[in-house]
């Protein structure tokens, strides 16, 4: 669903009850969504299954010849590198993670060993002139009026009600404690939804020291 008609459907339809929507704003609603994208993104810090990707980094092209290290813009940011295989002849099984020490970008990277800068899309390797297949767990990118919703469908109702959360003080609502039984009912979705969705990687095993 786009966060455009969750507005227009979902969140507006609920306000016009209770005063009219151009007072709140489509802006001001799109930034309740991203706080409410990002609790639901960092629940107890749990990784959901959907926060888990792989992807393939090709580094066949004639463009990376004359690299011995290459830097790679991955599709979401990342939290953390799970595992990365490299399907060269020589590939080495287990990489050490060096982004905990300073770390120049100018500098070359060993065989085994990677950089990436967490809550960025970039990541450093090794050239191995082949291919890697990276497993790592992200974050979602700034959300606008016209995105896609980051989250599966079954979240859409915690979603919902979260983002009610932000919007409830702004409308002089807190003497009912309405936004107080919103996040009763948003914890509750959540550790029900917790208990059915555990991180399933199965094949994936972490080869990151």
């Amino acid at each position: 669903m786009k966060i455009s008609d969750f507005i227009r459907n979902s969140i507006y339809k609920w306000v016009n009850q209770k005063l009219p929507s151009y007072l709140l704003g489509d802006q001001w609603t799109v930034n309740a969504i991203q706080y409410a994208l990002n609790d639901i993104y960092t629940y107890e810090w749990k990784y959901w299954t959907f926060m888990y990707d792989s992807i393939e980094i090709d580094l066949t092209g004639s463009e990376y010849d004359d690299m011995e290290t290459v830097e790679v813009v991955v599709p979401y940011p990342m939290l953390r590198v799970i595992a990365l295989e490299d399907l060269s002849d020589y590939g080495v099984s287990d990489f050490r993670n060096i982004n905990f020490e300073p770390f120049d970008w100018k500098t070359d990277l060993t065989q085994s060993e990677l950089y990436f800068k967490p809550h960025t899309k970039k990541i450093k390797l090794y050239n191995n002139w082949t291919w890697y297949i990276l497993h790592y767990i992200h974050y979602f990118d700034k959300i606008t009026y016209d995105s896609d919703i980051p989250i599966p469908e079954i979240f859409e109702s915690a979603l919902y009600n979260w983002t009610l959360t932000y919007i409830y003080p702004n409308y002089w609502q807190v003497t009912d404690q309405k936004e107080i039984n919103v996040y009763n009912k948003f914890n509750e979705q959540l550790k029900n939804l917790a208990k059915s969705d555990s991180m399933q990687l199965s094949g994936v095993v972490s080869n990151i020291n």
